[in-house]
């Protein structure tokens, strides 16, 4: 799954230590991106492109498939593994920064995980699919730049 996969990457790769963390509020995104603030990315790793090209590449890649697996478990009313997949798709995406992602992530899994107000989870799945849009579209500008 994602997060596997995210954390595989940042286990094997060594970003550089000399490059400065450190950003102004143009240079993350925050006047051009909606979404997307890199800045843990960039401290995690050491502003190294290649590796934050590995880490958001990979997000890229797998998002839309994580999304349908979300969908795929509200329809067979698996909730506990809607628990556990909305709780990696949540830490995988963290590295984008979205915390508008990262909130409906964690309303999904609260939910999956309580049982209550399920009929809730088709919503927010929902406007998960559409703020993921926004992200991987920001996603691709920075990858462009990277």
């Amino acid at each position: 799954n994602l997060h596997k996969e995210v954390t595989r990457i940042i286990r094997e790769t060594q970003p550089n230590d000399v490059v400065e963390a450190t950003t102004s509020p143009a240079e993350n995104g925050s006047e051009e991106f909606k979404q997307l603030n890199l800045d843990n990315l960039k401290e995690l790793s050491g502003g190294d492109p290649a590796f934050m090209r590995a880490i958001l590449g990979k997000i890229v890649d797998k998002m839309p498939e994580a999304l349908d697996e979300l969908e795929d478990l509200y329809q067979k009313e698996d909730f506990a593994e809607l628990k556990i997949a909305s709780h990696s798709l949540k830490s995988s995406s963290g590295y984008a920064g979205s915390a508008a992602l990262r909130d409906l992530l964690q309303r999904v899994e609260y939910l999956a995980g309580s049982r209550n107000e399920t009929h809730r989870i088709p919503g927010l799945l929902g406007q998960t699919r559409e703020v993921s849009r926004e992200v991987m579209r920001e996603l691709a500008i920075v990858l462009k730049k990277l």
